[in-house]
């Protein structure tokens, strides 16, 4: 103290600065996720046994770049299978396909991955919905 006589000390501490940097720290967090999930692409598959209709949706964004719907006949599909991509290090990449009548391959799943169980499971399923014989799912 430069004054032995004063009787009263106030301290100030001010963390303002380090709440702007949190701030702007999750902002960038929030706007970084936001982006990371609306980067990918999006896909919605309708089978709708009423209309005989199956309705594949693409989309990114959110739909706000646009969106893909093609439409086919469930009389048109004549599989669903894994689709199966060899890597050079021995490893295997799956993604789920209708095979259609005309020998087009539709993706069902966006991108491929190395979850062969969560892959089969929705090849069974949608087999089942579709009265699809079963077979081994991945080629």
């Amino acid at each position: 103290m430069k004054n032995p006589i004063e009787k009263n000390l106030e301290v100030i501490f001010d963390e303002t600065f380090t709440g702007y940097i949190s701030v702007m720290i999750t902002v960038f967090c929030g706007i970084l996720a936001l982006l990371v999930a609306s980067l990918g692409l999006f896909i919605t598959c309708n089978f709708d046994k009423e209309t005989n209709t199956v309705k594949l949706s693409r989309y990114r964004w959110f739909g706000t770049l646009g969106k893909t719907v093609v439409q086919y006949s469930l009389n048109e599909i004549t599989d669903v299978k894994l689709e199966r991509i060899d890597t050079s290090i021995d490893e295997y990449f799956f993604r789920v396909i209708l095979v259609l009548e005309s020998g087009e391959n539709l993706p069902l799943t966006p991108n491929y991955t190395s979850n062969y169980i969560n892959g089969d499971s929705i090849v069974r399923v949608t087999k089942d919905f579709l009265e699809l014989k079963h077979k081994d799912s991945a080629r």
